[in-house]
C-alpha cells in the first residue's frame, strides 16, 4: 500500500491504539509519529500497538530505532507482515542488484535529490531507468523533479551500504559546488529560483556541512561562508551556532590566506543571537572572537568576494565606525557592495542626527540595488525611506514605499525583513489614526519575528501593540504589552534603542493615568540608557518624552528643540510629539517658543541631561 496522507494516517493510528488502550482519543505527538513513519500503514499499526506499554511521547522518542521498536506484530498474519523489518526485507528482495545498489547510494541524500545530484554523487551514469524502476516499486517518490526515499526505507538501505565515507565525500563536494554557483545569484535578479533551489536542498547542505566540519575544515569554512547569506534571507542564521563553534575550534585562532572572509563569517555564525553572550558563561570567549574578527578585517586588503560579510558583522557586533571606513576600500567596484555600504553609511548618518544626508544615502542605495535587481537590498532601502516620509507627515508616500518593500520581501519569503516592514507600516497606520489595522500588522510582525528567532524584533512588535493600546486609551493593556516587550529584549547592542522606547512607552502610560512622577522616573531611566546607545535617536526620543511632562512650557520647548537637533528633523508623523508641540505652542508666544526651541536644538544632549 502507498503511504497515507496525514489525516487518514492519524485516524488509522487512533483506531489501532484503541485496541490496546481503550478510550484513547489522540495526542499532540500522534501526527509526528505518523509523519516519522512515512504514513506507512503497517508501521503505523505496529507503532499503535506499542501503546500497550509506552505513552505517545516515549514512542515518538524511540522511533530512531524503528526496526527494533516495531519488531512485534500479529502472529496470525503472514511472516512478512509481522514486523517492520520483515516487510521492508521482503520488498528489498524484490529489487534486482542494480536497483539495490542505487537505493543504497541514495541514502546519502537528506530530503531528496535531483537527477543531476543523483548522477553526480552516486557515480552511476544515466540513472534515469533505475530511478523510474524504484519509483514504480514504491521505493522512491518523485515530485517536481526531486526523488525522495521514505525514511523507513532509507534507514534500512543505509544498513546495507558499505562505502559511506567515499559517498559522503562526493555528496559534500557536489553541494559545495552548488553553493558556489548559487552565492552570486542570491544578490541579483536571479535570486528567487536560486533561493528555492537551496531551500529544497537545505537538509543536504546541512549534512554536507557537518561532514566537512569533521573531515575537511577548510572546505567547511568555504561552504559555511557561501551559505551565510542564504541563511540570512531565509531567517535561518541563528541555527548554525553549534556547528560554527565546532568549526572555529577546528581551524584555530587565525585564518589561512585566502580564507579571511570565510573565517569571519564562521565567527559571525558562532555568535549567538544575544549579541555575543552565549547564555552559558561564554561572554569572555565571545568578546575574544569579536576582537579577533576586528583584527582580521582591519588587516584584510580586499576586495571583498562575499560583501555581505559587512552587514552580518555589523548586526552581530554593532556599529563599527573604523570597520565601515575600511569597508569603503574593501568594497572595490562591486555594485552590490557599494549599495550595501550606502545603507550602512545611511544608518551611520541617521545615528548622529544627519537626517537629510541619511535619506540621500538610502536613496542612493535603492538606486544601486535596483540596478542589481536584488529584492533584499531594495526592501532594506525602502524601509528607512518610508519612515523618513512618515516623519515628514507624508503618510501616503510612506505607505507606497513600504508596500513596495513588502512586495519584495514576501517574494523572498524573508521572515525577519517582512516583520520589519510590517512593523514600520503599522507605525504609520497607528499615527494615521487606524489602530485596528496597526494592531493586525503588529501581530503579524510578532509572529514572523518569533519564527525567525529574533527577540528584539519580538520586543519591538510588543512595543507597537503597547503603543496601539495606549493611544486607544487602554492603559492597563498597554502596560502589559510594554512589560512583554521588556521581557523579550535580548542583551545585545541594539537592545538599547528598543529598551529606551519601551521605557518611554511605560512613562507615557503613567502620564496618561495622571501619574507624572512615575512617568518622569520612566523617562529619566530612558534618557540615562539612551546616553549609552550607539547613536542620538534614542536620546531624541527621551527628550521629546520628557517635554510632555516638563515643569514649564519653556522647558518643554527646550526639550523639543533638543529632540529635533538630535534627530536632525521634526517627527511630524509622531502623534505623541505633535500633541506635545501643539500644547506647548499654545502656552507660549511664537517668539518665546522659537527662542527656547532653538536653545535646545543647539545644546542637544546637554539640554536632555539638565535637571
Amino acid at each position: 500500500m502507498p503511504p497515507l496522507a496525514p489525516e487518514p494516517a492519524v485516524r488509522l493510528f487512533v483506531d489501532r491504539a484503541r485496541a490496546v488502550r481503550p478510550g484513547f482519543e489522540t495526542h499532540a505527538r500522534v501526527p509526528d509519529i505518523c509523519a516519522a513513519l512515512d504514513g506507512l500503514p503497517l508501521a503505523i499499526e505496529l507503532a499503535a500497538a506499542r501503546l500497550r506499554t509506552l505513552d505517545p511521547d516515549e514512542l515518538a522518542e524511540r522511533l530512531d530505532d524503528r526496526f527494533r521498536l516495531l519488531s512485534r506484530g500479529d502472529r496470525s498474519k503472514a511472516p512478512r507482515h509481522r514486523t517492520l523489518r520483515a516487510v521492508v526485507e521482503w520488498s528489498w528482495d524484490l529489487l534486482d542488484d542494480e536497483e539495490r545498489e542505487l537505493a543504497r547510494r541514495l541514502t546519502v541524500f537528506s530530503g531528496g535529490a535531483t537527477l543531476a545530484a543523483v548522477e553526480a554523487v552516486c557515480g552511476l551514469p544515466y540513472p534515469e531507468d533505475l530511478l523510474a524502476s524504484l519509483v514504480e516499486k514504491s521505493f522512491l517518490e518523485v515530485s517536481e523533479g526531486r526523488y525522495r526515499m521514505l525514511e523507513t526505507l532509507r534507514a534500512f538501505a543505509a544498513e546495507e551500504l558499505a562505502d559511506t565515507e567515499g559517498l559522503r565525500d562526493a555528496h559534500a563536494a557536489y553541494f559545495l559546488r552548488l553553493a558556489e554557483r548559487a552565492e552570486p545569484e542570491l544578490r541579483g535578479g536571479g535570486q528567487l529560483p536560486w533561493l528555492a533551489r537551496l531551500t529544497a536542498d537545505h537538509a543536504n547542505l546541512d549534512a554536507a556541512l557537518r561532514h566537512l566540519v569533521r573531515t575537511r575544515p577548510e572546505d567547511a569554512l568555504r561552504l559555511m561562508a557561501l551559505l551565510s547569506w542564504f541563511w540570512r534571507l531565509r531567517g535561518l542564521h541563528g541555527g548554525q551556532v553549534a556547528t560554527a563553534r565546532e568549526l572555529l575550534a577546528a581551524v584555530g585562532d587565525a585564518p589561512l590566506p585566502g580564507l579571511e572572509e570565510a573565517y569571519v563569517l564562521c565567527a559571525i555564525n558562532s555568535l549567538s543571537g544575544d549579541g555575543g553572550g552565549d547564555g552559558d558563561g561564554g561572554g569572555d570567549r565571545s568578546d575574544e572572537i569579536v576582537a579577533r574578527v576586528d583584527d582580521v578585517l582591519a588587516a584584510y586588503e580586499g576586495p571583498l568576494r562575499l560583501p555581505y560579510v559587512l552587514v552580518l558583522w555589523s548586526v552581530a557586533a554593532g556599529p563599527r565606525p573604523a570597520t565601515m571606513d575600511h569597508a569603503l576600500a574593501l568594497a572595490g567596484d562591486d555594485a552590490w557592495a557599494r549599495a550595501l555600504l550606502d545603507v550602512g553609511l545611511g544608518f551611520r548618518e541617521q545615528f548622529v542626527g544627519r537626517a537629510r544626508e541619511a535619506e540621500e544615502r538610502f536613496a542612493r542605495a535603492l538606486a544601486g540595488f535596483r540596478a542589481t535587481g536584488d529584492r533584499w537590498g531594495m526592501a532594506n532601502s525602502l524601509d528607512p525611506l518610508g519612515l523618513y516620509a512618515h516623519a515628514r507627515g507624508d503618510a501616503r508616500r510612506a505607505l507606497e514605499l513600504l508596500d513596495e518593500g513588502l512586495e519584495y520581501v514576501r517574494e523572498l519569503a524573508a521572515p525577519e525583513e517582512t516583520s520589519d516592514l510590517l512593523r514600520s507600516r503599522a507605525t504609520v497606520l497607528l499615527h494615521q489614526g487606524d489602530p485596528a489595522a496597526a494592531v493586525a500588522h503588529f501581530e503579524q510582525a510578532l509572529a514572523l519575528a518569533r519564527t525567525a528567532g529574533m527577540p528584539d524584533k519580538v520586543a519591538s512588535a510588543w512595543r507597537g501593540l503597547g503603543d496601539a493600546a495606549r493611544l486607544s486609551g487602554d492603559t492597563a493593556r498597554a502596560r502589559v504589552q510594554y512589560e512583554n516587550a521588556l521581557e523579550a529584549c535580548a542583551a545585545n547592542w541594539f537592545s538599547v534603542g528598543e529598551t529606551v522606547r519601551i521605557l518611554i512607552g511605560l512613562g507615557r502610560t503613567a502620564a496618561a493615568e495622571a501619574d507624572p512622577g512615575t512617568a518622569r522616573d520612566w523617562f529619566r531611566q530612558a534618557a540615562e540608557l539612551a546616553a549609552e546607545g550607539p547613536g542620538d535617536l534614542e536620546l531624541a526620543d527621551a527628550a521629546e518624552a520628557l517635554a510632555s511632562i516638563a515643569e514649564s512650557p519653556e522647558r518643554a520647548a527646550v526639550l523639543l528643540g533638543a529632540g529635533s537637533g538630535l534627530r536632525g528633523a521634526r517627527p511630524e508623523g509622531d502623534r505623541d510629539v505633535v500633541r506635545t508641540d501643539r500644547d506647548v505652542r499654545a502656552k507660549l508666544s511664537p517668539e518665546a517658543y522659537g527662542q527656547a526651541f532653538e536653545q535646545g536644538r543647539k545644546r542637544r544632549s546637554a539640554a536632555v541631561s539638565e535637571r
